[in-house]
């Protein structure tokens, strides 16, 4: 159709394509921000990166060794809790864009 019209290629990607794509790679992309968040904690809990940058997987690292998991439990569940948060509230947002953009669970959740 757009072929027909004498659309030009970047207009059937841009005003064709990219809205019927554009849900995927918001959820994929939400999907990638998880990962690199689980990637960046495992490697800095093995003690992979830079030292001076605070954080969580870093916290973890510090914290097992030094002997502060005895004196300072709750801190460890703290941080532990934060990231399942973290992962939970993310997984919540690709359900909801999943369902929000998926016109198959439309029918089924009634949005």
């Amino acid at each position: 159709m757009a072929l027909t019209m004498n659309l030009r290629t970047y207009e059937i990607v841009f005003f064709e394509l990219m809205p019927n794509i554009l849900p995927y790679i918001i959820v994929s992309f939400s999907y990638a921000m998880m990962g690199a968040i689980m990637a960046e904690t495992g490697l800095r809990f093995l003690g992979l990166g830079p030292p001076d940058i605070p954080t969580l997987g870093y916290l973890i690292n510090i914290y097992i060794p030094m002997g502060y998991l005895s004196l300072m439990p709750l801190t460890m569940v703290v941080i532990i809790a934060l990231l399942a948060m973290i992962f939970v509230a993310l997984n919540l947002i690709n359900v909801g864009l999943d369902e929000y953009f998926n016109p198959r669970l439309k029918k089924v959740t009634g949005m």
